[in-house]
């Protein structure tokens, strides 16, 4: 018989890895997955005009979805909700009316008449302390000749639809969108500005 040596032998030496590129690899992974999972979440909105979601708002429900109308004039006002600064006004497409508090600050392009696009969800009044403010700090009913129906659209994103290429590209829908006729370049940019009276 043969013997067998049995002595332990040295391991040959391990190459020693640098953490720094799996870690390098690891962050992007990371990004491009949420990068991934933000565009897709907003390309998944459900896109409705103003008449569909107020028909539709039951089914639905708190979801997030953008919302088009135009603005009705004469109703936008500054205003609380739950006690956080809002934006307060109407939204009108295809005659069916809906009220909205945009936690967006508008930009200049933002006025009476003009198509928007909202990114929110429906919001039941009831459960909610809504008022609209004046110069002078007094409160009052919210939405004054809006929906009145109970619910409100709670925005926290306003797209103006304003530039030439998607007013030549959607002609129709801009249309449709206007107010009893009212022209989507209508004059009278918002403005909270108060004189002679306290803010």
């Amino acid at each position: 018989m043969t013997d067998i040596d049995l002595t332990p032998r040295d391991r040959a030496p391990r190459k020693k890895r640098s953490l720094g590129p799996m870690v390098l690899v690891l962050v992007i992974v990371v990004a491009i997955g949420a990068l991934l999972f933000k565009t897709l979440g907003d390309a998944s909105l459900f896109f409705k005009n103003a008449d569909e979601a107020v028909e539709q708002r039951d089914d639905l429900g708190s979801q997030r979805f953008r919302m088009l109308g135009s603005v009705v004039p004469g109703t936008i006002t500054k205003g609380d909700v739950d006690g956080r600064g809002a934006v307060l006004f109407t939204v009108s497409f295809d005659g069916v009316v809906a009220d909205v508090a945009s936690f967006d600050n508008p930009t200049e392009l933002f006025k009476d008449g003009i198509p928007v696009v909202l990114e929110g969800h429906w919001r039941n009044a009831s459960t909610a302390a809504v008022s609209a403010r004046d110069c002078t700090g007094s409160t009052s009913a919210a939405f004054a000749g809006g929906a009145k129906d109970g619910w409100f659209f709670a925005s926290d994103s306003i797209l103006v639809k304003h530039d030439a290429n998607y007013s030549s590209e959607n002609r129709d829908r801009l249309d449709k969108a206007a107010y009893e006729g009212v022209a989507t370049g209508a004059s009278g940019a918002i403005s909270f500005t108060c004189t002679g009276a306290a803010k």
